[in-house]
């Protein structure tokens, strides 16, 4: 039997963000965040998958074969949900405080970023409302450094995705 030698290749599409991501993401910060989506989904929001990981973008990809996204991070669409980066939760705290947030401890962030679940031992605080998706916040530096979503069934933070996600999807 012949050994397949080829290398296998990853999946690559760049498309206008569908409507129905970008309304919920205005839904989301304008229902759960309490702010204005426009002030903080500008331009023209595109969908850029590679593999299975889909990255949501500002700005035109003009370049597709050597640009894998261009313009500020909006968020990252997961299993069929989208969800918004740390980069406009930061955004949005800086400008109106927290909302939908967990101050994590050193220990929760550590095992956070390795794609673990977040125990509310190792939570500082929590900023209503739990009910959606929330910004899991470093203690030490205020950063997000991910989403989680309360499970009230298994009481922790179930995470959603965490900035470990690039190196352990694409890396």
């Amino acid at each position: 039997m012949k050994k397949n030698t080829e290398t296998p290749r990853l999946k690559y599409r760049s498309k206008p963000l569908p409507r129905k991501y970008l309304r919920k993401l205005e839904l989301y910060i304008h229902g759960i965040l309490r702010v204005d989506p426009r002030k903080y989904l500008l331009g023209e929001p595109r969908l850029t998958c590679i593999g299975e990981t889909c990255i949501i973008h500002e700005g035109h990809n003009e370049y597709p074969a050597t640009t894998i996204y261009s313009g500020r991070w909006i968020g990252l669409v997961i299993n069929d949900k989208p969800y918004l980066s740390p980069v406009i939760y930061e955004e949005i705290y800086r400008d109106n405080g927290f909302r939908a947030a967990v101050i994590a401890k050193e220990k929760g962030v550590k095992a956070f970023l390795y794609g673990n679940d977040l125990l509310p031992i190792s939570v500082e605080k929590i900023y209503e409302p739990r009910r959606e998706a929330l910004a899991v916040i470093d203690k030490t530096d205020y950063r997000v450094i991910g989403v989680a979503r309360w499970d009230p069934r298994m009481r922790v933070f179930k995470n959603i995705y965490d900035l470990g996600i690039f190196l352990r999807h694409l890396g």
